[in-house]
């Protein structure tokens, strides 16, 4: 693999990892903020924009895992390799 390849791999595996976690961050901010609102229609709304947020991030962390795959096969790259 070039130096340009490797690093683009690289990229493209962090991408990967940093939305896993965000997804990870937000399922955390959900329970959190579930358990501190008081108001129903506060914790509600915020239910509701939280579940926006990681269907977000769930939709482009499937997007990234889909091109990292692709990028693999176009090279007869294996995950082991």
């Amino acid at each position: 693999m070039t130096e340009n390849a490797a690093a683009r791999y690289e990229a493209m595996r962090d991408r990967l990892a940093g939305l896993v976690e965000a997804e990870l961050t937000a399922a955390a901010l959900a329970q959190q903020t579930a358990a501190l609102l008081s108001d129903t229609a506060m914790r509600e709304q915020a239910g509701a924009l939280l579940r926006d947020l990681r269907d977000l991030l769930d939709r482009a962390s499937a997007e990234a895992e889909t091109d990292l795959q692709t990028w693999r096969a176009e090279r007869g790259i294996h995950p082991d390799d």
